[in-house]
């Protein structure tokens, strides 16, 4: 595909996208959930931290969201534009990294620009990027982490390393889903690098043992809080029991399940 005609698409995607998500953004008044993200984020504008007017700190999820949203409340006050205008952003960035991510993976333009267009109008997406939630800035982070992790197969270095870590940390912070992505992501290294991993290891111990354990013992401390808050959502039975939670999930996201797989055979056949 003729390159100025593939970034003249992408960048009219875009375009579209930004203002779909942009416009009317304060005609939907707040609901429930979005509540919450007032909460917090006014409460963090106060005090610097997420003191409640309960005197409970609840530092328990999305804080990384709430803290941007936050800065925002600070300077222009708790509205519409400045609870939801973070997703917005998030939202229209997870295009371009979509684009970039199905570029990656494919090595075709029109894979890549379709994949962007079905974002730029997918209609959870553009509903969820208006919203004074998470989900838009945790799509954005899980795809960065994805587009990392095949630029550190692609090519080790202590950057791109970094840039991992420190998107997975993001992500962990972002939302209590956000746990998969270092295990995994480490896990996958781990056995694509394991020649390397077992030479290094045995030069330099002492010195990656220094480097790495701190840092593990942060995730790990990040990782439990947010396992032993899926404990209390699955005890207090929240989601579980909810047989009109399955059938949502069912009807709203069985296309996107499907297209996943299309995309995973797709990938396959590429590959071999």
């Amino acid at each position: 595909m003729n390159r100025n005609l593939s970034l003249t698409i992408l960048a009219s995607l875009l375009a579209i996208g930004f203002l779909f998500r942009l416009l009317w953004l304060d005609k939907q008044s707040f609901w429930l959930d979005e509540g919450y993200t007032i909460s917090i984020s006014s409460a963090i504008a106060k005090h610097g931290y997420p003191l409640l007017d309960s005197g409970l700190v609840l530092y328990k999820k999305n804080i990384a969201h709430h803290y941007l949203v936050a800065g925002l409340v600070k300077v222009y006050g708790t509205n519409p534009w400045s609870i939801r205008i973070i997703s917005v952003i998030f939202g229209t960035a997870g295009i371009y990294l979509l684009y970039l991510l199905a570029k990656k993976l494919f090595h075709k333009e029109s894979i890549a620009l379709l994949a962007a267009g079905f974002l730029t109008f997918a209609h959870w997406h553009l509903v969820w990027s208006r919203q004074g939630r998470s989900y838009a800035m945790l799509q954005f982070l899980y795809l960065a982490t994805i587009y990392t992790l095949l630029l550190l197969l692609e090519k080790f270095s202590l950057k791109r390393l970094a840039a991992f870590m420190g998107l997975s940390l993001a992500t962990i912070l972002t939302h209590d889903s956000g746990i998969i992505t270092l295990p995994f992501g480490l896990a996958i290294m781990a056995w694509h690098y394991k020649a390397k991993l077992i030479e290094h290891w045995q030069k330099y111990k002492v010195q990656i043992s220094l480097y790495a354990l701190p840092l593990l013992a942060i995730f790990a401390y990040l990782i439990s809080t947010r396992v032993a808050s899926f404990v209390e959502i699955y005890e207090s039975r929240l989601f579980f029991v909810a047989d009109d939670y399955l059938k949502y999930l069912l009807i709203n996201y069985s296309f996107l399940f499907l297209t996943s797989l299309f995309g995973i055979w797709l990938y396959y056949q590429q590959s071999v």
